[in-house]
């Protein structure tokens, strides 16, 4: 059984006084029976200071890099635009079965498109508000790969309106044409679906490990 300490009431007593022991927090020897234990109190000065984490500046101001990609893409876009609207065209005039099918696909790429514009939007936003919490959003695997797959889908559309310009203006009907015209196609739709799955997953992850920087 252990031995309770009785409860003294307060009193004054000299520090000369032999009875009175002064004893550090972090000793843990007991003091003799009969003697009264002062614990010093911390001094303020040595205690330690909480410091707030310094938020990242946000770089701003006009970027000649990014209005230059800008046009560039919606160039590209708005001749890819015109590109599709006249395939469409064309091949409704040989068949409406093609026509059809060619304005669904039109319809799929316009729609994954929004989505990857979107998404790049969303987490140009998050991540500037992110920065001025003090937040760093790093790339993730799944975004890499991500952008290797959207950019093999970018680069074979690229691709197929050359080449397509190419065939119209020279007549190519060969089998190697018709053969590339269906391998370029293969492979730039297997990219554009990849891309999009990893571009709604990527966001996904980013939301579940960076949300919680907004709960304060």
């Amino acid at each position: 059984m252990s031995e309770k300490t009785p409860h003294r009431r307060p009193a004054t007593f000299k520090l000369g006084d032999p009875n009175v022991v002064v004893i550090d927090p972090d000793e843990s020897t007991r003091p003799a029976r009969g003697t009264v234990q002062i614990t010093p109190e911390a001094d303020p000065a040595t205690l330690p200071v909480p410091i707030d984490r310094p938020l990242l500046p946000v770089r701003r101001g006009f970027r000649w890099g990014t209005l230059f990609w800008s046009a560039l893409s919606g160039l590209v876009l708005l001749g890819s635009g015109l590109g599709v609207v006249n395939l469409i065209e064309d091949l409704f005039a040989r068949s409406q079965t093609l026509g059809y099918v060619a304005l669904a696909f039109a319809i799929a790429a316009g729609l994954a498109l929004a989505v990857v514009i979107g998404r790049e939007v969303f987490m140009t936003i998050f991540r500037q508000m992110a920065a001025r919490r003090g937040v760093v959003i790093s790339a993730i695997g799944p975004a890499k790969w991500k952008t290797a797959f959207q950019s093999i889908w970018v680069g074979s559309a690229y691709f197929w309106f050359f080449a397509a310009t190419m065939a119209a203006t020279r007549g190519w009907t060969s089998a190697a044409w018709r053969a590339f015209a269906y391998f370029n196609g293969t492979v730039g739709a297997i990219a554009m679906i990849v891309s999009v799955l990893l571009t709604v997953y990527s966001l996904v992850l980013y939301l579940r490990r960076y949300s919680g920087a907004f709960a304060t």
